[in-house]
């Protein structure tokens, strides 16, 4: 910005004036030729191409949500209300179609039975695969047959812990003993009768020094026939 160097625009003839005039021109401290400001940096490109991208999808959503508040009442609340009830459906929808294509059924039998009588088995929803557990068996006979009966009891201990962690998953936990899982009133009452003697069997042949015999063995094996195979068999 030019400055007069006189006092001709103001017409005062002042030398004070003038003088103070000339040194606030002089002064290198003060600004008068203001400079233009730099235009902001632009974006890249690929960020400006997915913002229209984003914006073309947002569209028809935003209209959409547009015309269905047109038919909601003019009070903030009962918009608000309608708006918490419209999220709280299209959320449960979604919940439902995510488990379908889990393969998870909407209400199991168990969901059914916790909510009826929580911590309480419900004898009907227990019912073990029946070909697993005859495999099982057939395992365990054949080290039976060779003499090896504590190996096969612990056998068929290991393989009712199984059948329990995929029956009542939230039982089974890294602290759990088998003396807890046989006390454990989410397993039905039949089964935890036959689990208990299997567990009896084996804390004798661990804790006590006690060798298991071929009877000790055949009590084991009927136990864990009233724990699986019995109620397979009621399928």
């Amino acid at each position: 910005m030019a400055v007069p160097s006189g006092l001709e625009l103001s017409g005062v003839s002042d030398p004070r004036f003038a003088a103070a005039h000339h040194a606030l021109v002089s002064d290198n401290a003060v600004q008068f030729d203001l400079q233009k400001a730099l235009p902001p940096p632009q974006p890249p490109q690929w960020l400006s191409t997915l913002g229209h991208w984003v914006e073309d999808i947002l569209k028809p959503i935003g209209r959409f949500f547009e015309w269905l508040t047109n038919f909601m009442p003019n009070a903030p609340v009962a918009r608000l209300l309608l708006w918490l009830v419209i999220i709280a459906i299209v959320s449960a929808a979604l919940w439902l179609i995510i488990n379908r294509l889990r393969g998870k059924p909407l209400w199991s039998k168990r969901a059914h039975a916790q909510h009826d009588e929580p911590g309480v088995a419900n004898e009907s929803d227990w019912v073990p695969d029946r070909n697993a557990a005859i495999d099982w068996l057939a395992e365990a006979d054949q080290l039976a047959a060779n003499g090896a009966f504590a190996e096969a009891i612990h056998h068929l201990l290991y393989r009712s812990i199984e059948d329990i962690e995929h029956r009542r998953p939230e039982l089974v936990r890294p602290a759990s003993t088998s003396r807890n899982l046989a006390a454990a009133s989410a397993i039905p009452s039949e089964a935890r009768a036959g689990f208990g003697q299997i567990v009896a069997l084996v804390e004798c042949s661990l804790f006590a020094a006690k060798s298991v015999n071929e009877a000790d063995w055949v009590t084991a094996r009927d136990a864990y026939h009233d724990f699986a195979i019995a109620r397979a068999w009621q399928v």
